[in-house]
């Protein structure tokens, strides 16, 4: 999305949280796939998928579906894709052996380490000249959002 069309629909729409929420999602996954170097990376569920075993590594194939919040076959095609590009591993869980648990490869660390770099840029543009207040005021409305709707 271009700054013309951002001015457009600021000035024609009205201006809801939830709609600037979603330009903000928007112009954010547009900006992604125009600096991220691996084609497959460019889809959102992959990126998902990577940075959230960067931190829960061994998660389950249904935990990834949860925090994803996609279809179960969205995300198995995602990981089957990681798997076949060597970023990705699937291992029988130790204590059940029917749970199959998602690992991140030597190569996935790397390429994982490489989308968190660039989401730190992103993350540290978007909040140029926005107090540490107002970030916090900001997340703690989300996360009421958030709750909100899980109610």
């Amino acid at each position: 999305m271009k700054l013309d069309d951002l001015d457009y629909l600021r000035n024609k729409q009205k201006r809801t949280p939830l709609t600037v929420v979603n330009q903000l999602s928007k112009s954010f996954e547009d900006s992604m796939i125009k600096i991220v170097d691996n084609p497959f990376l460019k889809e959102k569920t992959a990126r998902f998928v990577l940075l959230y075993l960067s931190f829960n590594d061994g998660a389950s194939q249904n935990e990834l579906v949860k925090i994803t919040q996609m279809k179960g076959s969205t995300v198995s095609v995602a990981v089957s894709k990681l798997e076949s590009l060597g970023l990705v591993k699937r291992e029988q869980s130790e204590h059940d052996l029917r749970a199959v648990r998602v690992c991140l490869t030597d190569k996935g660390r790397r390429q994982e380490q490489e989308i968190e770099k660039v989401l730190k840029e992103k993350e540290e543009k978007i909040m140029k000249g926005i107090s540490e207040r107002d970030i916090k005021t900001t997340i703690y409305v989300l996360e009421k959002m958030l709750d909100n709707l899980a109610e």
